[in-house]
């Protein structure tokens, strides 16, 4: 790289009366770049790891975690995949989409998972696999709807980016939309 290869360079200069600065535009653009790579590193795992701390403290079970955290990581797979696949590089901007992926996902996720567990305490006893099946159902039928369309409406909002003239604005819309 031709940013590392100047920096070494000048990093060879002895005299302290000398201060030297790269700027412009080529050097901004590899620090952030690099600076994202850095933060993608940290920040994933370490939102992961509070949606999985919450889920867990939220509902105390193994598919209250499990459930909601393998939708949202293949939704996160799904969409960094098809960005790459289709041959876009990550912008500063798409660098916080599986963020919102992340909270988004989780977020919908909370609340099937909630009334399912909600229902369960209901029960007197443990239900067996054709009662689970209809109690399955009933909250799917029950609140399918309102998930649904909370989805599609963030969809839509994610997607009407589209309509933006700056590409990273549109790249971001159209890869949040597919992610949600």
């Amino acid at each position: 790289y031709i940013y590392e290869s100047i920096r070494n360079t000048l990093d060879n200069i002895k005299d302290p009366s000398v201060n030297w600065y790269i700027s412009g535009l080529p050097a901004v653009t590899y620090l952030i770049s690099n600076n994202m790579e850095a933060d993608l590193i940290v920040l994933i795992p370490l939102v992961l790891l509070v949606v999985i701390l919450t889920l867990y403290f939220s509902f105390r079970r193994l598919g209250g975690v499990v459930l909601p955290m393998l939708t949202i990581i293949i939704s996160i797979i799904w969409t960094l995949g098809l960005m790459s696949i289709m041959g876009f590089s990550l912008s500063m901007l798409d660098t916080i989409i599986p963020v919102l992926l992340v909270a988004v996902g989780s977020a919908y996720g909370i609340h099937i998972i909630s009334h399912y567990y909600d229902e369960i305490r209901k029960k007197e006893s443990k239900p067996n696999e054709s009662e689970h099946k209809e109690l399955v159902l009933a909250i799917v039928k029950r609140i399918g709807k309102p998930v649904f369309l909370a989805g599609i409406t963030t969809i839509i909002g994610f997607g009407s980016l589209i309509s933006s003239n700056v590409v990273p604005i549109r790249n971001f819309g159209i890869f949040t939309a597919l992610g949600v």
